[in-house]
């Protein structure tokens, strides 16, 4: 492909002109020189883990919502190269996963913050009376109902018109996070009807459309497409145009990168 314009170049490769600019000026080199380390940069960095490409390792970790850093002191104190860390990272993170009512929880303290409740407070309570967690955490849901006049466990649930077996059934359902609900309840002092229907208009404004399919948000067609985020909100916001618009031209560009054919 030939360029006459190097900012045009520049911006259909998601490369920084000004960052290319002083980079050429610092090496005193030409600009397809520079054009080429930017571009095999970018190339070699990517990160590859279950068979799907992340710009980077730190994009992986973040969509696997784990902390690049811990990760990386992980592999270090190891030994290990960054795949094989990840790997064991996650396998530590799956293991102190918990299943309460029905719904998955990353750690026994997000199961408690959904809740409104203390983890250390639940942990200590369940080791003075000799009994577990779950059973220590469903005292102080009780504890919680009595205070609010409110049950906030399983229980007949009704949103805009519709019966469900119970807020996670509901939640289910319209693809909500139970968790972020209950989170949202006791952070707004909200009612559950009010939490759902926060993050179902939430929902709706986020879901984006792509050749006549209808995705719950932009972040979800990224992944599906495995096209980076954070280089489409970044087109949009640079040339004031549609989220539609930006992710056609990433995604035309991704597919010219799998080529691996560049011309100047």
């Amino acid at each position: 492909m030939r360029w006459t314009d190097l900012k045009k170049c520049c911006d259909y490769y998601n490369i920084n002109y000004k960052s290319l600019c002083t980079y050429m000026q610092k090496n005193k080199i030409s600009k397809e020189e520079a054009l080429s380390h930017y571009y095999q940069y970018y190339k070699y960095n990517r990160f590859t883990y279950n068979h799907v490409t992340y710009d980077s390792f730190a994009a992986c970790c973040m969509a696997y919502e784990i902390k690049p850093i811990c990760v990386r002191r992980y592999a270090k104190r190891k030994h290990f190269l960054l795949r094989h860390a990840l790997s064991s990272y996650l396998n530590y993170h799956n293991k102190r996963k918990i299943y309460f009512c029905g719904q998955e929880y990353i750690t026994f303290t997000s199961c408690c913050r959904a809740f409104g409740c203390n983890a250390s407070y639940v942990s200590a309570y369940a080791k003075r009376h000799g009994i577990s967690r779950e059973e220590a955490l469903k005292f102080y849901i009780n504890r919680i109902e009595k205070q609010e006049g409110q049950k906030i466990d399983s229980r007949t649930f009704v949103f805009r018109d519709s019966i469900y077996h119970d807020l996670s059934d509901c939640c289910r359902n319209l693809g909500i996070n139970v968790s972020s609900v209950y989170g949202y309840m006791w952070r707004t002092k909200k009612s559950r009807v009010e939490a759902v229907e926060y993050y179902y208009t939430k929902n709706a404004e986020e879901q984006f459309e792509w050749e006549s399919v209808l995705y719950p948000s932009l972040s979800v067609c990224c992944t599906k497409f495995n096209v980076s985020l954070k280089a489409v909100r970044n087109r949009a916001w640079r040339k004031n145009c549609s989220a539609q618009e930006a992710f056609r031209h990433c995604l035309k560009r991704k597919k010219s990168l799998e080529m691996d054919v560049f011309y100047y």
